[in-house]
C-alpha cells in the first residue's frame, strides 16, 4: 500500500511538470519557424505613435502583430496609446516579422521588441491590448485544442472549416513546416481530415496530398467522424485514445496526464487549489479503469458460464 501511494504521489509531481509546458507550447505558435519576409525588418527608430497598435518609423506605418487595442473613442484608446508612447516613441527598436507581411491597409504587421522585450506581448500582459492570432497559428491551435478535447463536439470541426473557408490566402507552406516543427503534424492531419470529411474542405491539391500520406490520421478521422451522429452517453462510450497522434514524449504525458472535465465535474475545488486536481485524476483514472476491468472480467463470467452445458 505505501508503495502503491509513493507512486501516485510520484504521477502526480509528473502531472503537475507537465501540465507548465503547455502555454510554452501555446506561446511557440506566434515565435515558430523562420520568416520568408524580409523587407522593412531589423532595427529601426519608432517617430510617431498613432494609437495603441500602430506606430510610424521611417515615414511607414507598422501595425503591431497579433494584438488589437481599443480605437478613438473607446474608454481605453487614450491609455493604450500613451503606454505604447512611453515603451517606444523615440527609441531605437528591432522590427520582426511573421508569416503575413502587411494588412489590408498596407500596413506593415510586426512584432517589436525593446531591447529583449516584445512590446507586443508586453501590451497584452499589461491589458492594454488583447491577443490575436495570425489565421495560420489559429488553424494550428484548432487542430491541437481539438484532439486535446477528442474532437468531441461537431462546432471543434465547424469552427476549423469556417476558418479555411473564410481565408482562401492561407499560407500552406508555412503552416505545413510549422506543424512539423512543433511536433503536431499528425495533429495537424487529423484535424484537416475532419474538415474535408466532415466540414466539406477542399484543400489545395499538394497539401491534401501530404495530409493523405498520413495513414493513421486519415483511420482516426473515419472513426470519429461517425460520433458526431450518436447521443453525448455514446460519445462517451466510444471514447477514443488519440496518444499515437502525439510525435513527442512531452506531448503525449501532457495528453494522458493534464486533468480535464470529467476530473474537474469528480470534485469541485476554488481555482486556488486548481494544482490539486493533479493528485486527484490518477485516483478518478484508477477507480474508473478497474470498474471497466471488472465489468468486462464479469460479462466473460457471465459469457461462459451460459455457454456451459
Amino acid at each position: 500500500m505505501k508503495v502503491f501511494f509513493a507512486l501516485v504521489v510520484i504521477v502526480a509531481l509528473v502531472m503537475a511538470s507537465v501540465g507548465s509546458l503547455w502555454p510554452r507550447t501555446i506561446a511557440a505558435f506566434e515565435n515558430s519557424g523562420h520568416s520568408p519576409i524580409t523587407d522593412f525588418v531589423g532595427t529601426k527608430v519608432i517617430t510617431k505613435v498613432i494609437d495603441g497598435d500602430t506606430v510610424i518609423a521611417e515615414g511607414e506605418s507598422i501595425r503591431l502583430l497579433g494584438i488589437d487595442t481599443d480605437e478613438r473613442g473607446y474608454p481605453c484608446y487614450a491609455a493604450a496609446k500613451a503606454r505604447l508612447e512611453e515603451l517606444v516613441l523615440g527609441k531605437e527598436v528591432r522590427l520582426e516579422a511573421d508569416a503575413e507581411d502587411k494588412d489590408k491597409y498596407g500596413r506593415y504587421l510586426r512584432f517589436i521588441f525593446v531591447n529583449d522585450t516584445n512590446v507586443n506581448l508586453l501590451m497584452v500582459a499589461e491589458g492594454f491590448a488583447i491577443a490575436r492570432f495570425s489565421p495560420e497559428n489559429t488553424l494550428l491551435m484548432l487542430c491541437v485544442v481539438g484532439t486535446r478535447d477528442q474532437w468531441f463536439q461537431l462546432k471543434l470541426v465547424a469552427d476549423l472549416a469556417h476558418l479555411i473557408h473564410a481565408h482562401p490566402d492561407l499560407n500552406w507552406e508555412v503552416l505545413l513546416e510549422r506543424a512539423h516543427k512543433l511536433g503536431a503534424w499528425k495533429l495537424f492531419c487529423l484535424g484537416l481530415s475532419l474538415a474535408c470529411e466532415v466540414g466539406g474542405v477542399e484543400l489545395p491539391p499538394e497539401v491534401g496530398d501530404a495530409v493523405g500520406l498520413d495513414l493513421a490520421a486519415r483511420k482516426l478521422a473515419n472513426a470519429l467522424k461517425g460520433r458526431f451522429f450518436i447521443s453525448m452517453d455514446e460519445r462517451r462510450e466510444q471514447s477514443a485514445s488519440l496518444l499515437p497522434l502525439s510525435e513527442r514524449l512531452r506531448d503525449s504525458l501532457y495528453y494522458a496526464l493534464t486533468p480535464k472535465q470529467r476530473d474537474w465535474e469528480c470534485i469541485n475545488l476554488p481555482d486556488s487549489l486548481y494544482t490539486l486536481y493533479y493528485l486527484v485524476r490518477p485516483f478518478r483514472l484508477l477507480a474508473a479503469y478497474s470498474t471497466a476491468l471488472m465489468r468486462s472480467l464479469a460479462r466473460r463470467w457471465t459469457l461462459r458460464r451460459d455457454d456451459t452445458p
